[in-house]
């Protein structure tokens, strides 16, 4: 598909004519298919705005080490590039912010929130996981009680530990009656649910992959748990929900989600026509507004995205999405917590 991107775009061809120059730095074992997906986003982008001259540029690198990183650094600065994108994991964005880049590059897939000194050359599109737990945990009852499920990944384990932070710092009272580990083997959850009727009407917050989440929904329903209400992240904002659990199973599902409801629709469009995913994949849609900001500040043209960039990190508004019959609907609620309307 490379091949094919590489071919269609012409890349090679523009070389030393583009007015818009991006570099893309790609460590493909470390990120795996999100390699595809990064150029699939840069590109339907460039053709979206029919932008045409143009220089994307891939470096692929084998992994994330400091010598590796180094001299992609070296390499795109010898080429001249201003404009870099960068899907590196937080291992590898660490190890870009003490090299002290002189050029702009755009990670957009880590949160500035990660590091203690960012460099100031550095863009961050990553989400802030506290934030959208914070935001989650104002819906929760304050006297109820709550049952954790994550995954043994370094992901569901940091999104528990936010939990578990959140809770203390600002939900003393909500007592945790349940915290499960989920290895990637479990698929069946009797033992939590099963019989164990003082779990009814708890609160749920889940942070494991796609498929445990919905299996967990389904379960919660074989196993008649009504909870009042059941929290995820943006890792769970996925058509997949909708497709894999019933209605009853999400009716009490709030998921966190920065992906905005107004996006362009010749972006939309053409994202559509290459197969990519900016509606659900906040990777796909980060990396789109990395390169947006990049084209405003290369050419001075309007920007597709309203997300700011504040002190070098994208400021994402964050949206209370519940999961409907066949589509998420964006809850709004007042401070009082007493009016919910749904857009």
């Amino acid at each position: 598909k490379k091949l094919l991107f590489d071919s269609f775009f012409n890349i090679q061809d523009s070389q030393n004519c583009s007015n818009f120059r991006v570099a893309v730095i790609i460590p493909e074992k470390v990120i795996g298919r999100y390699s595809e997906f990064v150029l699939k986003s840069i590109y339907t982008y460039v053709v979206s705005r029919d932008i045409e001259n143009f220089e994307i540029q891939a470096y692929y690198i084998k992994d994330e080490s400091n010598e590796s990183i180094a001299n992609a650094i070296n390499q795109v600065i010898t080429e001249r590039f201003q404009n870099v994108i960068a899907p590196f994991t937080i291992k590898g964005a660490k190890i870009l912010n003490e090299l002290h880049p002189n050029i702009y590059i755009y990670i957009p897939t880590v949160n500035i929130s990660d590091f203690q000194l960012p460099n100031k050359n550095l863009i961050f599109g990553g989400i802030d996981y506290r934030n959208q737990i914070h935001e989650l945990l104002k819906l929760a009852d304050s006297n109820g009680s709550i049952s954790l499920f994550y995954d043994d990944s370094l992901t569901g384990k940091k999104l528990n530990n936010f939990v578990l932070e959140e809770l203390n710092n600002t939900a003393p009272d909500i007592n945790i009656s349940l915290e499960v580990l989920v290895s990637k083997h479990i698929t069946n959850f009797a033992k939590y649910f099963k019989d164990h009727n003082e779990t009814q009407g708890n609160m749920y917050f889940i942070n494991t992959t796609q498929d445990k989440n919905s299996i967990i929904l389904a379960q919660l329903t074989t196993f008649d748990q009504q909870p009042s209400k059941i929290f995820t992240t943006q890792t769970n904002y996925s058509s997949l929900i909708l497709d894999m659990t019933q209605p009853y199973d999400r009716k009490n599902v709030y998921i966190a989600n920065i992906i905005a409801k107004d996006i362009n629709e010749q972006l939309l469009d053409t994202n559509s026509i290459f197969d990519n995913d900016i509606l659900y994949d906040w990777v796909n849609y980060s990396t789109s507004i990395g390169l947006d900001y990049f084209f405003h500040l290369t050419t001075g043209k309007f920007r597709l995205f309203n997300e700011p960039i504040i002190n070098n990190q994208v400021d994402y508004y964050i949206r209370i999405m519940r999961p409907k019959t066949s589509k998420f609907e964006e809850e709004i609620i007042t401070e009082e917590n007493e009016e919910i309307q749904f857009l």
